[in-house]
C-alpha cells in the first residue's frame, strides 16, 4: 500500500486527490485482511510533509499493537516468517534518519538511502519516457538480488492521467476482439509493460508498486517468485 498522510488536528488522514480517510480506518481493513489470510503480510509505504516530530508522535499510538511488525536492532534484516500475518510499515516521515534498515515504527525507506533503490517518478514528460526508467529499474534488480528495490508503474505527466499510464488507452468491444492483429504494438499501460517483461526475463524485480492491479501481472510476480 502506498499512504499519502498529514496531520489533522490530533489525527492522521491519508488523501489521494480529493478523497480523504482515516489512517486508523485504512488500517483497520488492512488488518481484517490478514485476520482471513494470516499467512500474507502487507507493506504498508507512509509519506508525509507533516511536521516529522509531531506525526511520530501520533505514529507511536497508532501501531501500538502486535500486528505492526517492529524491531529496535538497526540492522535487522526480518524473514518472511517473522512478516507473516503482520503489517509492515515503511517508514518514509521518520526524524529517524541515515543508514539504519529499522526505524522505531517498521523498515527505514528513502530514496537515496544506502538502503533503499527506488524508482518513482511521477510527474513523467512522456510515457516512453516512464517506460525506459520502469526497464532500466527491472535490469537493475536483476544485478543485484539481495538489495531491496522499489519500482512504481504509477505516474501522471501533461494529457497523461494515472489510469492512462497504468492501463493504456479503453478499448471498445471490437478493438478488443482484434487486439492480437492490430493492437499488439500498441501502448496497453505500464501493468501490461511490467508483465510481458517479467515473463520474458525471469529474474528478481524487487517491489512492484502499481495501481488497477490486474490479475495477469499478479501471476507473473508470483511465478518469478516460484522460479
Amino acid at each position: 500500500m502506498d499512504f499519502r498522510a498529514r496531520i489533522d488536528g490530533e489525527t492522521i488522514q491519508i488523501y489521494y486527490g480529493l478523497t480523504i480517510g482515516s489512517l486508523v480506518a485504512s488500517l483497520e481493513k488492512v488488518k481484517s485482511f490478514l485476520y482471513a489470510y494470516p499467512s500474507e503480510f502487507v507493506l504498508v509505504r507512509i509519506i508525509t510533509l507533516s511536521p516529522r516530530t509531531q506525526f511520530d508522535n501520533l505514529m507511536e499510538k497508532v501501531i501500538e499493537e502486535d500486528m505492526f511488525w517492529k524491531c529496535h536492532k538497526s540492522w535487522h534484516h526480518p524473514t518472511v516468517g517473522e512478516c507473516r500475518g503482520k503489517i509492515i510499515i515503511l517508514d518514509n516521515y521518520s526524524c529517524n534518519r541515515g543508514c539504519k534498515f529499522t526505524t522505531a515504527f517498521g523498515i527505514h525507506y528513502c530514496m537515496g538511502s544506502c538502503i533503499w533503490m527506488v524508482q518513482d517518478k511521477d510527474w513523467i514528460q512522456s510515457i516512453e519516457f516512464k517506460l525506459d526508467l520502469i526497464q532500466a529499474h527491472l535490469k537493475l534488480a536483476r544485478m543485484n538480488p539481495c538489495a531491496y528495490f522499489a519500482n512504481f508503474l504509477t505516474g501522471v505527466g501533461l494529457n497523461i492521467t494515472s489510469e492512462y499510464l497504468i492501463c493504456g488507452p479503453p478499448f471498445s468491444f471490437l478493438d478488443r476482439m482484434g487486439a492480437f492483429f492490430r493492437l499488439k504494438h500498441k501502448f496497453l499501460g505500464t501493468n501490461h509493460f511490467a508483465m510481458n517483461y517479467i515473463k520474458k526475463n525471469k529474474h528478481h524485480v524487487g517491489i512492484i508498486f502499481t495501481d488497477f492491479i490486474s490479475l495477469d501481472l499478479i501471476k507473473a510476480i508470483i511465478h518469478v517468485n516460484y522460479e
